[in-house]
């Protein structure tokens, strides 16, 4: 019994000294978690979640509990990762402890007598607290409180005497603990010592207990030192009101004290609540506690965890991916979202970080947006001035579910280059004027229009095209609606961002335009009537075969026309064959290369077209609709190209010519020879040209031929 009363006292030196941290030298800990995890519905932002406490202290490899401070806790259910806040329940407040010894079983009347001292020596001395001693058990009823004479409540602990009258239970006896401590402030316990399985009594039954005791936040510990007393007896007071219990040896029950008594400083609350609630995907499903302390030392635990009701959907959440950057007008920026499907709007605010005014709002609807990649336009902010960006997540019932910022971003804009790639003439595949652009970077633009205007600037009505985004040509009615005449007009090309953003213009390229007619507009009027028309197009084949066998008919019966024989020779009725006529094509210093040559100046039934491809970075295009047609270094030709002379390009280098329904080109006895596809021509010599063919003036200057 020796041992005894000096293995209780030992509990004092414990709790006088308020639990100190771990050593340098402790590098490992464990999470020991008190009772159960309590879960509670709540309601988040208009968005059903649950909230989580989860009690549990620190112990040492040797089961020691240790009080030490933590830095977070992160809580993992299946996939998902949740951080928490974390509070101690008792700190320097004053402890509210009732302890409730049992005599009964083999803590009889005596050694019962003798802990109870054991024990007011031992609480006695604990700082800041208010402790009730209940004795239950064989004809003993007692309760003492604490009295500030500490010496005066030893004394009267060990003055315990038999009390005549019926038993007390055990039950009885929690019962009574738990009225006392109803009404106390929290940190609050009950600590039970007994060495019975005691069943319930009268309505004290062990449910009705611990419903009491959840329901008011006042968790139950207890300690046994009973080989007759089992974990889960225990647990059935401790484990629904996050409560701990220890089993120990008869002969040496302060080793259960020296474990339990510490807790009641000691313990933390992981708390998943408000903003960090958890939205549970299924259930029942494995958890992991990971608790990290400021010392650095990490420890976790694992547990099954359950709730009522069904599973939730997780709210959306989002965070900026990157930095804030610009446009030519506005700004980007790109976002990690999770659960966007819970997503209705992000309202994008900008602030001057001065004054703290808003300079402007826009909201992002997420029916028509990913809000991964955003561009949002704010045209009245000022270049290189910085602002301030927030970002407001709201869900379809409109209520704020994540925000970023206020992140700081300078307006440095960047000017968008829309250009007018290639212009193609009508031909007798489409009647219309065909227009491709080219823009850098495409991002944030809704719609592009491309139209016609004048030599006087004057925007020609009808003969316009929009498209929302840049995937083929642009093709303008100039046939098809308005009937374009031939000549000079600028085709300009715009960029849309929104309906309240002045759009972006291309530089306006002026060019030559020349309509293609007669039976090529016919043919290609026809062909895309059958296109739109299915109807139109199986009677149009219906009517060709008809033709096609009436001529045939016709011809067989013309095929057996009268024979020429030797008397209808002698009678002149056979004909002569035709010779064609071969036209020479002159060269350079023939006497025949004249004005009134016919060849040299026919009108050809094809427009010629040459962009210049080197060297890079000069723009150069030119349409040829006449023959000859010189080109060269400067105004002797009928043409020139903008490159310096250097490059090799001679005075009048070569000149194009129509004839035989080809283009060729001609050599013009140029310095450093004319080219095609990498062939030289001889001096004079000439070639004819396909669509696609690349022409050389000189070696570093390269044209690329098109016809149409």
């Amino acid at each position: 019994m020796k041992r005894l009363l000096f293995s209780i006292s030992c509990v004092a030196a414990v709790l006088l000294t308020n639990m100190p941290g771990p050593s340098a030298a402790q590098t490992q800990l464990a999470i020991q978690r008190l009772g159960n995890p309590k879960t509670q519905a709540v309601v988040v932002k208009g968005s059903p979640a649950i909230s989580l406490d989860v009690p549990f202290v620190a112990q040492d490899p040797q089961g020691t509990v240790v009080d030490i401070d933590v830095e977070r806790v992160t809580l993992k259910i299946g996939t998902d990762s949740y951080t928490g806040g974390v509070l101690k329940p008792v700190t320097s407040q004053e402890l509210q402890l009732a302890v409730v010894l049992d005599a009964s079983g083999s803590l009889n009347e005596a050694n019962f007598k003798r802990v109870a001292a054991a024990l007011g020596q031992t609480i006695g001395r604990i700082g800041n607290s208010l402790v009730s001693v209940y004795g239950v058990g064989e004809q003993i009823t007692y309760a003492k409180e604490k009295q500030k004479d500490l010496k005066i409540f030893e004394t009267d602990m060990a003055q315990i005497t038999n009390k005549a009258g019926g038993r007390l239970c055990l039950n009885t006896g929690v019962a009574r603990a738990l009225a006392q401590l109803e009404n106390a402030p929290v940190p609050k316990a009950v600590l039970i010592i007994t060495n019975g399985r005691e069943a319930g009594c009268g309505s004290d039954s062990t449910q009705n207990i611990v419903n009491f005791a959840a329901s008011r936040q006042i968790p139950i510990f207890a300690i046994s030192t009973s080989n007759g007393v089992t974990q889960a007896d225990l647990e059935q007071y401790t484990s629904p009101t996050s409560g701990l219990s220890i089993l120990g040896d008869i002969n040496n029950p302060e080793y259960a004290l020296i474990k339990m008594l510490p807790i009641f400083r000691a313990q933390w609350v992981a708390r998943f609540n408000e903003e960090r609630s958890i939205y549970p995907k299924e259930k029942p499903q494995k958890a992991e506690l990971i608790v990290r302390f400021k010392n650095g030392i990490e420890a976790s635990h694992n547990f099954t965890f359950d709730y009522p009701g069904n599973p939730l959907p997780a709210p959306a959440k989002i965070e900026l991916a990157g930095v804030v950057g610009s446009t030519s007008n506005g700004i980007r920026f790109n976002l990690n979202i999770t659960n966007k499907e819970s997503l209705k709007t992000l309202e994008v605010n900008i602030k001057d970080p001065v004054t703290g005014d808003t300079v402007a709002t826009q909201p992002l609807d997420a029916d028509k947006n990913d809000f991964a990649k955003n561009i949002v336009p704010f045209p009245n902010l000022r270049p290189g001035k910085k602002y301030q960006l927030t970002i407001i997540a709201k869900n379809k019932l409109g209520n704020e579910v994540g925000r970023i910022g206020p992140v700081e971003f300078t307006f440095d804009p960047v000017p968008l280059k829309l250009e007018i790639l290639e212009i193609k003439q009508p031909d007798s595949t489409q009647p219309d004027l065909r227009v491709l652009l080219k823009i850098d970077d495409p991002e944030g633009i809704s719609s592009y229009r491309v139209f016609l205007q004048n030599e006087q600037n004057v925007t020609i009505n009808g003969a316009e095209a929009s498209a929302e985004r840049l995937t083929d040509y642009f093709v303008l009615p100039t046939y098809s609606k308005i009937g374009l005449a031939q000549g000079k007009y600028k085709v300009v090309a715009e960029g849309r961002y929104g309906s309240d953003v002045p759009p972006i213009r291309s530089t306006p390229f002026t060019f030559d335009y020349v309509p293609v007619g007669g039976w090529a507009v016919f043919m290609a009027a026809i062909t895309s009537t059958l296109r739109e028309s299915p109807l139109i197009a199986v009677g149009v084949l219906g009517v060709v075969l008809l033709g096609g066998i009436g001529l045939f008919a016709i011809l067989r019966v013309t095929s057996r026309g009268p024979k020429i024989g030797p008397r209808e020779v002698a009678m002149g009725l056979q004909t002569k064959p035709i010779k064609a006529k071969i036209v020479k094509i002159p060269s350079v210093g023939d006497s025949s290369n004249s004005g009134n040559n016919p060849v040299a100046n026919s009108i050809p039934t094809s427009v010629a077209m040459v962009t210049l491809i080197e060297p890079a970075g000069v723009a150069y295009k030119l349409n040829i609709n006449k023959s000859p047609f010189s080109i060269g270094r400067d105004s002797a030709a009928q043409a020139t190209v903008p490159v310096d002379k250097t490059l090799g390009v001679s005075s009048v280098h070569a000149t194009f010519i129509y004839t035989n329904n080809a283009w060729h080109i001609r050599d013009d006895n140029s310095t450093n020879g004319t080219f095609v596809n990498g062939t030289k021509l001889p001096k004079g010599g000439q070639a004819m040209l396909d669509k696609g063919s690349v022409i050389g003036l000189g070696p570093r200057v390269k044209l690329k031929f098109n016809a149409y």
